[in-house]
């Protein structure tokens, strides 16, 4: 079976929530199922092979070599909506090889007023009977506007690698250099919408403490405008003074480390599907601070505040620290809470129960 998955981004080129799904599938369905997969991205330098999927980047072909990549397939997925040749795939759809299956990710253009998606929204509920499409949540802005628009779609949630997530004795805060008792973590891209700019009042409200530091946790990004905006809230944490300490481009056990060693995990994005951080902040049975965004409110093992306080005010950020503080000054509480969240992924995102649903969904 040959697998062309379609994405913006992809692993080695860029890290992120979506790369880790997508490449999460690749090596699965690659060193499990005996999958033949390629990874198409607009974004990247050439061509790679990384851990057995071959990952391609074709932002500057042309719509004909661009087809001519998905000659062959059996299964094409596109990974989110905003996929840059999502149209083409749709205006040729009926001569294109394989079955095509869409996970919109939000629906971000397709749902848009903008006139220069209106061509897209178009081609997508003119052809929808001829692709399959899937989401993370029934709770997110994609799915509650495919059921008021009656499209049938599946639910294949998110999920983590049990197997990936365990403590090792590599020793996190040595080797970052981290004094403070607590770590209080944050591990996201710098894209706008992503909270961290309310995250700062949040932490200069409890900066009169000095017993945690805060650890962001990003990639360096190809668009420059996202770089640009790591640099502004770096920026204006150093002039507030604020305890957090920035780090970029570590590898994935590192990233997986962080978790194993921090205190809480906070996250003040105001949109989201399932977002992939929450859930391995549940796989490492630490405890989290969330906006209600997505699917959050259905998961265990965290802090889950309305999402009507996520606007810079003084009133939501003293909201959102007091419940960080509350998981700083007791332990009892935060080893509850990180247990029900370990046992919520091991019953519900366990990547061992989930690959089969995503199998299932190329097969049947």
């Amino acid at each position: 079976m040959k697998l062309i998955i379609c994405t913006n981004f992809a692993l080695p080129f860029h890290m992120g929530g979506s790369e880790r799904v997508c490449q999460q599938i690749a090596e699965t369905f690659v060193n499990e199922f005996n999958y033949e997969v390629t990874i198409l991205c607009q974004y990247g330098n050439g061509e790679v092979i990384h851990n057995g999927v071959s990952v391609r980047s074709c932002g500057d072909a042309s719509d004909h070599d661009f087809l001519s990549l998905l000659k062959g397939s059996d299964i094409i997925l596109v990974y989110s909506d905003n996929f840059f040749r999502l149209s083409t795939i749709l205006e040729n759809v009926d001569s294109i090889d394989g079955k095509k299956i869409i996970c919109p990710v939000g629906l971000n253009r397709i749902r848009s007023n903008l006139p220069q998606f209106k061509h897209l929204s178009n081609l997508f509920f003119n052809n929808i009977e001829k692709i399959k499409v899937f989401t993370h949540s029934d709770k997110y802005d994609d799915s509650l506007y495919l059921k008021q628009k009656g499209v049938n779609f599946s639910i294949v949630p998110n999920a983590i690698d049990l197997q990936e997530f365990s403590k090792s004795d590599f020793n996190f805060k040595e080797h970052y250099n981290i004094k403070s008792d607590k770590i209080l973590l944050c591990v996201s891209n710098f894209f706008h919408g992503k909270g961290h700019n309310f995250l700062l009042p949040v932490i200069k409200c409890l900066s009169r403490r000095t017993d945690f530091t805060v650890l962001f946790i990003s990639s360096t990004l190809s668009i420059p405008l996202f770089n640009a905006y790591r640099s502004s809230i770096q920026e204006n944490a150093l002039r507030m003074g604020l305890p957090i300490k920035f780090i970029k481009d570590i590898p994935r056990e590192h990233v997986i480390q962080s978790f194993f060693n921090s205190s809480a995990f906070v996250f003040g994005s105001s949109s989201e599907c399932s977002p992939l951080c929450i859930l391995e902040s549940m796989a490492a049975g630490l405890p989290w601070v969330s906006f209600a965004v997505g699917n959050v409110p259905d998961l265990a093992g965290g802090i889950c505040i309305d999402n009507s306080y996520s606007k810079i005010e003084a009133g939501n950020v003293k909201l959102y620290s007091t419940k960080v503080e509350n998981l700083l000054d007791s332990v009892d509480f935060r080893t509850s809470l990180g247990s029900q969240g370990l046992e919520y992924i091991k019953k519900y995102h366990d990547w061992e129960k989930v690959k089969n649903q995503y199998k299932a969904l190329f097969e049947q």
